[in-house]
């Protein structure tokens, strides 16, 4: 019985490894405008919500990089909470992001969720959302 409770944790410890090396892989190329990278670990069915509430798929995620529509200069990860399923994972995150998007300079304080999954053998980026936090919250 402790064997398999060993394994169970063992396996926890490498998917929380495997999905924080994934979020690095995409703070790395957000902040480089890597559109290759970004292909990869981005499903094809992406659903992105915004601040404003719109929806991003996939297509518009790598338009706003290959265009230079936005810009990070910086992006600082803290408070990081990774919850691991059999292939899925949910990420939750505290971001600190300078850039400029739209040609108009922003700093702020976000909390962003992501969910990964396993498709086609691979990790992917199925879904996401960002909120701005308040003051207090910063």
């Amino acid at each position: 019985m402790s064997q398999n409770k060993n394994k169970n944790i063992d396996m926890a410890i490498n998917m929380e490894k495997i999905i924080q090396d994934l979020e690095e892989r995409i703070r790395k190329a957000q902040l480089s405008n890597d559109v290759n990278t970004l292909d990869e670990l981005i499903s094809n069915q992406l659903q992105f919500v915004f601040l404003d509430g719109s929806v991003a798929s996939k297509s518009d995620d790598l338009e706003a990089h290959r265009n230079k529509l936005v810009i990070f200069h910086s992006i600082t990860f803290t408070d990081q909470i990774i919850q691991s399923f059999e292939n899925l994972a949910t990420v939750t995150v505290k971001a600190e992001i300078r850039g400029t998007m739209n040609g108009q300079d922003f700093h702020g304080y976000y909390r962003y969720g992501r969910t990964w999954a396993i498709l086609n053998g691979q990790w992917q980026l199925i879904a996401g959302n960002v909120v701005q936090l308040p003051e207090a919250h910063k």
